[in-house]
C-alpha cells in the first residue's frame, strides 16, 4: 500500500499555526455572531465549520507539508575486519595513555 512520506518539522509547524490560527478565528466568529443574533447553535455550527476546515487542510499528507524534508546523516560504509581490529587497537592504547597521565597528576 503506498504511504506518503511524512510531514517534516516546518510543515508540522505550519500545520499547527494553521490549525491555531483557523479555530481561533471560528471561535470568535461564532461567539460573536452567535451573540448578535442570540444563537447558541449558531456559536456551535461557526465552530464546527472551523474545525472541519482547519482538518481538512492539516490532515492529509499535502506537499506544503513536505517541503523541507529531513537530511539525514549517510550510512556508514562498512569496513574490513582488519581496519577495525586496528581502530580497536589504537583506541586501546589512546585510553591507557590517558590513564597513565591521570595517575601520575595523583
Amino acid at each position: 500500500m503506498f504511504s506518503p512520506p511524512p510531514a517534516d518539522f516546518v510543515g508540522q509547524y505550519n500545520a499547527d499555526r494553521i490549525m491555531t490560527y483557523t479555530i481561533t478565528g471560528a471561535s470568535i466568529l461564532g461567539i460573536v455572531s452567535g451573540f448578535f443574533l442570540q444563537s447558541l447553535s449558531l456559536v456551535f455550527k461557526v465552530f464546527a465549520v472551523g474545525v472541519l476546515i482547519a482538518a481538512f487542510a492539516v490532515i492529509p499528507p499535502w506537499p506544503y507539508q513536505r517541503k523541507n524534508p529531513i537530511k539525514f546523516a549517510p550510512e556508514p560504509v562498512p569496513s574490513s575486519s582488519s581496519d577495525t581490529a586496528s581502530a580497536d587497537d589504537s583506541t586501546t592504547a589512546k585510553a591507557s595513555s590517558e590513564s597513565d597521565a591521570e595517575s601520575s597528576h595523583e
